[in-house]
């Protein structure tokens, strides 16, 4: 292959990935200059920021229930009273049950917030659901996406990996 083709090629091969770049700049900053295929290539790809849909209020009502009850018990981060502030154990305590089952949560992640304030509207929510997963997202949600990370204490391959301090 001569270099000509081989440089050809790999610049085909960059135009999503700079389609992709472009999406995080501002605006004004270059939608006068891009061609418009490649900008229409780059929506595709654009993930959602902030979305007011929520396509499965049901099945997240009931999820929702389910999730805060599991990262609230006892053997998690036990939020028995109000204020959680004073009642939850640490974040780093909440149980892997409590981690592993936001990911079943039957809508994309962008679409949570939009799904929690629909439901909390309409009526839909306990108390401890309208309560306790706002303070939880607001307050634990970065510790308790470490619990995941490599050796963590949800890694689901922690022991298979060797390396790894005890917890």
């Amino acid at each position: 292959m001569s270099g000509v083709a081989a440089r050809s090629c790999s610049l085909a091969c960059l135009v999503p990935v700079l389609s992709a770049v472009l999406l995080l700049l501002p605006r004004t900053a270059w939608a006068e200059d891009v061609d418009a295929g490649v900008l229409a290539r780059a929506s595709r790809l654009e993930r959602p920021r902030n979305t007011d849909r929520c396509c499965c209020l049901d099945a997240f009502v009931t999820w929702v229930e389910v999730w805060a009850t599991t990262c609230a018990a006892s053997d998690s981060l036990n939020a028995t009273t109000r204020p959680y502030e004073e009642s939850t154990l640490a974040c780093r305590s909440a149980s892997c049950a409590c981690l592993n089952y936001y990911k079943q949560r039957p809508v994309d992640e962008p679409e949570v917030p939009t799904c929690l304030e629909r439901a909390a509207s309409a009526g839909l929510l306990s108390n401890l659901a309208k309560g306790f997963v706002p303070f939880m997202i607001r307050k634990c949600w970065m510790e308790m996406q470490s619990l995941n990370d490599p050796c963590g204490k949800c890694d689901s391959v922690r022991a298979s990996r060797g390396n790894c301090d005890e917890l």
